[in-house]
């Protein structure tokens, strides 16, 4: 009932001073009435305002669903591509041949191929380097050369690049 009162109350003062700010003709017969009827206790209904409507907004925007995550590189291809890197570092190696070396130290062949194709390494240069290898120990023919670099494993291409450099 407090709230009631309050509202009739306020809608009494606005008449009041609407009344007075229409010249005051008004105000002095019909704005005392009006008041004081409106703080009588009402039997009527209770006055209730609606709270004004939120104005609709546009829809929320959604982005781009973000991409799928990518898998962990297993531990396996971490340890193959660390193993092929220090066979690198040591020796030359065609692709088969180093997958095949790190498959004989026991490591998955998918795990081993992902892990030498990693290292984008340059088998045209291995080539060059196993084919000098191979002079240093005993004298080859180019095609002799060209064949035993294809049984390591080496492309044909790679292979007779890497002996016709290190034939020189």
């Amino acid at each position: 009932m407090h709230t009631n009162r309050w509202i009739i109350g306020g809608l009494a003062a606005a008449l009041a001073l609407t009344g007075a700010a229409c010249g005051g003709a008004a105000h002095d017969s019909t704005a005392t009435r009006s008041t004081k009827q409106a703080t009588a206790p009402s039997t009527e209904a209770p006055v209730t305002t609606a709270a004004p409507k939120p104005k609709p907004t546009a829809p929320p925007t959604t982005a781009a669903p973000a991409p799928p995550p990518t898998p962990a590189e297993p531990p396996q291809t971490g340890q193959a591509r660390q193993a092929a890197q220090q066979y690198l570092e040591t020796m030359p190696f065609s692709r088969t041949g180093l997958i095949k070396q790190l498959e004989f130290d026991h490591y998955p062949a998918d795990a081993a191929a992902v892990a030498v194709d990693s290292l984008g390494t340059d088998y045209a240069a291995q080539a060059v380097k196993a084919a000098q290898q191979y002079l240093d120990t005993m004298p080859f023919s180019h095609q002799s050369l060209v064949e035993q670099l294809v049984f390591d494993g080496y492309s044909q291409a790679d292979a007779a690049h890497g002996a016709t450099v290190a034939l020189g």
